[in-house]
């Protein structure tokens, strides 16, 4: 009995010492499901702008698919020495006040496939993607309290890398970097703000600046369910 009584303490005080001795481990418990995800970012998308995106990771081993949406807006547009009809070029509009701004918005729709490269540091992992791209851009040139409208869309191919720093198993701060290239769009609508609308050619819209190229970058979130 006197050996029961003592082993106890003894037993308690052993345990306690083995829990002190024993190196602490981060573990982040493993959510039911870990494939969804969705993010959000904000930062440069063919100016100031956001992204937004619903994915499906690990479909087939670290092959994933995702959808994604961006929006940009800047206060550019056009290429300011090219000719206007009639008026000489955009930037002698602007030198005389007959222009008083212009602009620029696009939203682009993107389909990527998506590839886990898994871990590379500390809780960061790395997802790259490339896939399909259908962009509609808009330039507006304002003369006083009128403007016109300058429409047209475009296909295109996009590509890009994604890193993600865990904060819990399902949240992560997220940097992404990519460039889409557009190919050759079709005619240009010009819908003025007296309802007028007329259909340009390419050929004749050559002060309309159209992306070819564009690189997109942006930080934000990730969550994975």
């Amino acid at each position: 009995m006197k050996v029961i009584k003592y082993m106890f303490p003894v037993l308690a005080l052993s345990l306690t010492a083995a829990s002190a001795a024993e190196p602490t481990v981060r573990v982040y418990p493993v959510p039911s499901v870990s494939n969804l995800e969705l993010g959000l970012t904000g930062g440069s998308y063919n100016g100031l702008g956001g992204q937004a995106y619903i994915g499906m990771r690990n479909l087939a081993g670290p092959i994933g698919a995702r959808l994604s949406a961006s929006y940009g807006r800047n206060s550019g547009g056009f290429d300011e020495s090219a000719d206007y009809p009639l008026f000489g070029s955009i930037g002698q509009m602007k030198a005389t006040g007959l222009v008083t701004a212009t602009s620029s918005r696009s939203t682009t729709v993107g389909l990527d496939a998506t590839y886990n490269l898994g871990y590379v540091a500390d809780n960061i992992d790395t997802t790259v993607y490339g896939g399909l791209r259908y962009g509609t851009f808009n330039s507006r040139l304002e003369m006083d309290s009128a403007y016109t409208d300058y429409s047209s869309s475009a296909f295109g191919l996009g590509a890009g890398v994604e890193a993600g720093y865990k904060i819990n198993s399902n949240l992560s701060i997220t940097g992404n970097l990519g460039a889409d290239y557009y190919f050759n769009g079709g005619d240009v609508t010009a819908s003025s703000s007296d309802g007028s609308r007329n259909m340009l050619a390419a050929s004749s819209a050559d002060f309309v600046n159209r992306p070819g190229m564009l690189v997109k970058a942006g930080v934000g979130i990730k969550y994975l369910f």
